[in-house]
């Protein structure tokens, strides 16, 4: 049986009808899955909020305007402390890859990462949430140095590659006193092996904000 131009169109229409319905209701469920801050955050604020919104509700933070930021695009690194027991999570992009056109984005994104997918520690519980203390590092351009003595733990963080391996280690971390210490604590980070040749390493400065 052949169905006519006319049945055609209020099939389609119907069709198209369903489909607004179902994206207007995806757009709903996802802006209700949002939390817009209306007003400018410091770095190390805005990783608290994003972490404490995403653990007790569920929810994305939508960042206004960062404090003391300028660049639109740079490698983000939050680390979580505890008071209590020490660190609970650090990780980090370089480059940035989370959103590399917003940085507040992109400390959002990281900072829920480091709370929750940090393989060297179980996620971060709610309980938890009055003890921690966060750090926000905002990385400089990583450049390549030709030698170990262009390198400074306490000025530098360092990226050392190995094949398709690369760790990365912020600069001035407590413990780490000289470069030999810096490259191994690196390679580790990286999963790479004593054994293993470096094949590159950068060095990079931040702006740190705690």
């Amino acid at each position: 049986m052949k169905i006519s131009s006319k049945y055609r169109i209020i099939t389609l229409s119907v069709l198209i009808f369903i489909s607004l319905l179902t994206l207007i209701k995806t757009l709903y469920d996802v802006e209700k899955q949002l939390y817009k801050v209306d007003k400018p955050l410091a770095p190390q604020e805005l990783a608290k909020i994003a972490v404490e919104k995403y653990l007790m509700e569920g929810k994305i933070v939508v960042p206004l305007r960062i404090k003391g930021i300028t660049s639109k695009k740079a490698g983000v690194f939050v680390t979580i402390s505890n008071k209590k027991s020490g660190l609970r999570g650090c990780v980090g992009t370089v480059p940035p890859s989370v959103d590399s056109e917003s940085i507040g984005n992109e400390i959002v994104q990281v900072a829920i990462l480091s709370a929750t997918k940090d393989d060297r520690f179980l996620s971060i519980n709610k309980n938890e949430l009055k003890d921690l203390t966060y750090s926000v590092d905002i990385l400089e351009t990583p450049v390549t140095v030709k030698s170990t003595e262009e390198l400074n733990p306490k000025i530098y963080g360092v990226v050392v590659f190995s094949g398709n391996n690369a760790g990365v280690l912020l600069p001035d971390i407590k413990g780490v006193n000289d470069v030999k210490t810096q490259i191994k604590f690196a390679r580790q980070n990286g999963n790479i092996q004593e054994n293993e040749k470096i094949t590159k390493i950068q060095k990079f400065k931040v702006k740190r904000f705690n």
